[in-house]
């Protein structure tokens, strides 16, 4: 069964802000050359002394479909197109080892698409992704072909880790516990750097945290969190 968490907002600064849930990018072996980027994942805005609840678990799928541009480039967001709920590598109730779901890719009519499951090879904490051998990256590119990590937000699944696929490669996907809270001007879907945010961030880790915490903007603008 999913474990579920809440991070409640206050807006204790000076005026209206808007704010950014985004969860740390995943793992990926191998390594993805053209990047792992974060997505924008919900966006609330806030009057002064308002308050906010994002609510998430650590349920995990993934997804295939387009970007507007390419990820990376300022303002490009995320267009899923399909999502499939994969479970984790791990044990299982009984102790044995479990292998994490394998989601297999191809390509139709110009379009990235999900072909079925196979044999399960996700690692430790992970799931598989394995693209086909008929293009290049470019290809790729040109098409803004993308796939990723998806969480389950508010109990819908919504693109929380973007990449271009490369041909004839298996993907291990390793999701984190780790989320983060900005503000500012930000758009669901949005594909960025988190690390080049232009306002502060701050991290959640729920590995280390309780699974209901709070983050409070005070009037300087910084975020901190209680619980």
């Amino acid at each position: 069964m999913a474990r579920t968490y809440q991070i409640f907002v206050i807006n204790e600064s000076d005026a209206p802000q808007q704010y950014a849930l985004l969860n740390q990018v995943p793992s990926v072996t191998p390594t993805v050359t053209t990047g792992v980027w974060s997505n924008v994942l919900s966006v609330f805005s806030l009057e002064r002394e308002d308050t906010v609840l994002f609510t998430l678990d650590d349920e995990a799928y993934g997804f295939v479909g387009s970007s507007t541009k390419t990820p990376g480039t300022d303002g490009a967001t995320v267009n899923p197109s399909d999502f499939e709920k994969v479970i984790l590598g791990g044990l299982s109730t009984t102790g044995e080892e479990q292998k994490g779901t394998t989601l297999k890719t191809g390509i139709f009519q110009s379009l990235f698409k999900f072909t079925g499951e196979d044999a399960p090879l996700g690692g430790e904490g992970a799931f598989c992704v394995d693209t086909p051998f008929n293009f290049t990256v470019q290809n790729a590119l040109e098409d803004n072909w993308v796939f990723g990590l998806g969480k389950n937000i508010a109990g819908q699944p919504v693109a929380a880790a973007t990449m271009t696929p490369a041909p004839s490669t298996s993907c291990q996907i390793t999701p984190s516990n780790v989320w983060y809270i900005t503000y500012g001007q930000y758009v669901q879907g949005q594909i960025l750097n988190i690390d080049e945010a232009r306002t502060p961030v701050v991290a959640i880790d729920f590995s280390q945290l309780p699974a209901e915490v709070t983050v409070v903007q005070s009037q300087d603008g910084t975020l901190s969190i209680r619980w």
